[in-house]
């Protein structure tokens, strides 16, 4: 076997080749690393984002039902004094009525509409939360996004198709 020495032009090829070779897998290797840590900042910020607004439509709803179930208290207990007061007891099956109505003014009004048992008629009752309190005590998108790092974990924008709503960055609502 006869060994033959490379020239020092075919060793610099050889040497650059591999340097090069190396560089490529290197910067393979780091864009596929990235990408699955890009992949799972965005699923950790997707699955925030969800529970966020399940808690959200949880809180919200169960607020604005404990406000629907007060008024129709209120009304089924006028009509129970009204027909205590009467006297009189029907096998009629009352039907009940509630809506939840948000004024302009950010304040909302409970309303319970509920059949009269001793007569003809409607008891109509209702409710108002001031614009403050419901403000105060009314969970917001916002709110909830209000809290979460844009340095570390990324920018979070809610839309309604046209406006941002909500962002863990404020600067872009509106």
């Amino acid at each position: 076997m006869k060994i033959t020495k490379l020239s020092r032009r075919q060793t610099q090829i050889i040497v650059i080749t591999a340097g090069l070779l190396l560089f490529l897998i290197t910067i393979v290797y780091s864009v596929k690393t990235d990408i699955k840590a890009v992949a799972r900042q965005m699923d950790e910020t997707l699955k925030y984002v969800k529970e966020q607004c399940y808690i959200y439509n949880r809180y919200n709803e169960a607020s604005q039902t404990k406000g629907l179930m007060r008024a129709i208290e209120n009304a089924q207990q006028v009509n129970r004094n009204l027909t205590h007061t009467k006297d009189e007891v029907t096998k009629d099956k009352l039907k009940t009525y509630a809506a939840s109505i948000v004024l302009e003014d950010g304040s909302q009004v409970d309303l319970a509409a509920y059949g009269r048992s001793d007569e003809k008629g409607i008891i109509i009752t209702f409710y108002h939360t001031s614009a403050e309190y419901a403000r105060n005590y009314n969970l917001t998108i916002q709110s909830l996004l209000s809290g979460y790092d844009t340095y570390s974990s990324g920018m979070i924008v809610v839309t309604d198709g046209k406006n941002v709503v909500a962002s863990n960055d404020e600067n872009l609502i509106g």
